[in-house]
């Protein structure tokens, strides 16, 4: 899928890609000499259960910015096909992109309404098969900064829990039963004894392989949106799977962040691209987000600042994090650094 995607960003913004083949260990990149070089109609195929979600995080930068000069050509949308895995393990489910990313990123990033998501076929592990068509226009204007300081109250909770092909409609039942279980032990500690789940369990058609599993999302009275989720796997009984989902729902809200975990290290970019100083308030600061800086700082010259906010008590992790993207951090096992983060970016204005 990595491959794939530094394909789909080389058809998008044209140019030539040398070294894009399994077990290279060097990728150059050659940007083209004149602007619309680009094709509007990409696909981009897995041709595995890889994630879908991880395309889409490396091709929608470059869409939305394949536009040059204000010609014809230049304001036509960008339409991409991508094939694979709609819900993979270690990576965010696509019902995550359309109900947290996408709504946050139009909403704090100021991306066009006019993107969408469009699920045509589910693809779960081994066989992939998914299909997902996104509609991207052209961002004509400078991304606005992001400003995500008050994580606010819970006002709302959704429960989707799906099951597709062979897989028995019990299934999911049982992971949404243990899903509103753990969240209402909850009530009146982390989400108001007022905020009842809402709970929908869906049979997914047109799908290759079996599956199930589970997405909770938690909206606030100030728009902030955390999830968790988890997918069915054998040997492992679906009541585990539902409160494993919770649970990590739960874990995003007592961190006090206004993002979780897979939402922090998705917005680098967008902070990296802004024009203006952007502020996000996060939990614990995951090894992904880190490394998501990094490479936004030395491929658009932005400059990033993380700045802890409480105190660090988990045993294992580091006392902190000092100020300033070159500054060393001890990772626990999990790949996070406990505690509050305040990540800052003077962004750089890009406009194409």
């Amino acid at each position: 899928q990595h491959m794939t995607g530094l394909r789909l960003c080389r058809d998008i913004a044209g140019g030539t890609l040398v070294g894009d083949e399994v077990g290279s260990s060097r990728v150059r990149y050659d940007p083209p000499d004149t602007s619309h070089q680009g094709r509007k109609h990409v696909v981009g195929d897995t041709k595995t259960a890889g994630s879908i979600c991880l395309l889409l995080q490396a091709a929608l930068p470059c869409a939305l910015f394949a536009t040059g000069s204000a010609d014809e050509r230049s304001l036509e949308p960008v339409h991409l096909e991508l094939r694979g895995g709609t819900n993979a393990a270690m990576a965010p489910q696509i019902d995550y992109m359309t109900e947290v990313f996408l709504p946050i990123a139009k909403a704090r990033c100021g991306l066009p309404e006019g993107i969408t998501i469009n699920v045509e076929r589910r693809g779960y592990f081994p066989k992939g098969g998914g299909v997902v068509k996104v509609l991207v226009p052209p961002h004509l204007t400078k991304l606005k900064p992001i400003s995500l300081l008050d994580r606010g109250h819970v006002t709302e909770v959704r429960v989707r829990a799906f099951y597709a092909g062979k897989c028995p409609r019990w299934v999911a039942e049982k992971m949404a039963d243990a899903a509103g279980r753990a969240l209402r032990q909850a009530s009146n500690i982390i989400i108001p004894a007022s905020v009842q789940p809402s709970v929908e369990v869906v049979l997914e058609p047109n799908t290759i392989d079996s599956a199930s599993g589970i997405l909770i999302v938690a909206r606030t009275d100030t728009g902030c949106l955390l999830a968790g989720s988890a997918l069915g796997r054998p040997k492992i009984k679906p009541n585990v799977t539902g409160t494993d989902a919770s649970e990590e729902l739960l874990q995003a809200l007592r961190a006090g962040g206004c993002v979780d975990a897979w939402l922090q290290d998705q917005l680098i970019l967008y902070m990296a691209l802004a024009d203006g100083t952007s502020e996000v308030k996060t939990g614990c600061l995951t090894l992904h987000t880190r490394t998501a800086i990094d490479v936004a700082e030395h491929m658009t010259g932005a400059k990033f600042e993380v700045e802890p906010l409480l105190p660090v008590e988990a045993k294992g992790q580091s006392d902190g994090i000092s100020s300033g993207s070159t500054s060393s951090s001890v990772y626990g096992v999990n790949g996070i650094v406990e505690g509050q983060h305040l990540i800052r970016c003077r962004g750089i204005g890009f406009r194409a």
